[in-house]
C-alpha cells in the first residue's frame, strides 16, 4: 500500500472555505459528513496532461495511494497532491475516513444558491 505524507489544509482555510455553504445537491450518501482521506482505485493523473508542460508529471497519484481530500461546497471531491489538487470521481477512489462537520459546515446552515 502506498502510503504519501501530503496533507489537507486545516479546516477554516481557503480551501475549505466552500464548506460554510453546503449547497442543496451535496450528496446523500455522504449522510451529512465531509469526506477526509481516499485510497485510488487506480493510478490517476490530470486530464489536461499535455498542456501542463515539460516536466510534470502525467501520473500524479498512484493506485492503492492513500491521500488527504477537500471537497466544494456541493460535495466534489480533489485529493491533495504535491504537484496540487486533482479532481477525482467517486469510482475513482474508495472514502476510508471521514469526519464530521464543524457548526458552520453543518447543513442546516446552508444558505440557498445563487
Amino acid at each position: 500500500m502506498i502510503e504519501q505524507t501530503v496533507t489537507a489544509p486545516p479546516v477554516g482555510s481557503s480551501a475549505l472555505l466552500g464548506l460554510a455553504r453546503m449547497s442543496k445537491h451535496w450528496p446523500a450518501t455522504y449522510r451529512n459528513r465531509i469526506p477526509a482521506k481516499v485510497r485510488m482505485a487506480q493510478a490517476l493523473g490530470p486530464d489536461m496532461w499535455a498542456i501542463l508542460g515539460r516536466g510534470t508529471p502525467r501520473i500524479w497519484v498512484e493506485k492503492d495511494a492513500e491521500l488527504a481530500v477537500v471537497c466544494n461546497q456541493h460535495g466534489a471531491m480533489s485529493v491533495v497532491t504535491p504537484y496540487g489538487n486533482l479532481g477525482v470521481k467517486p469510482l475513482e477512489c474508495d472514502i476510508i475516513e471521514w469526519r464530521e462537520p464543524n457548526e458552520s459546515e453543518r447543513p442546516n446552515n446552508r444558505i440557498n444558491d445563487q
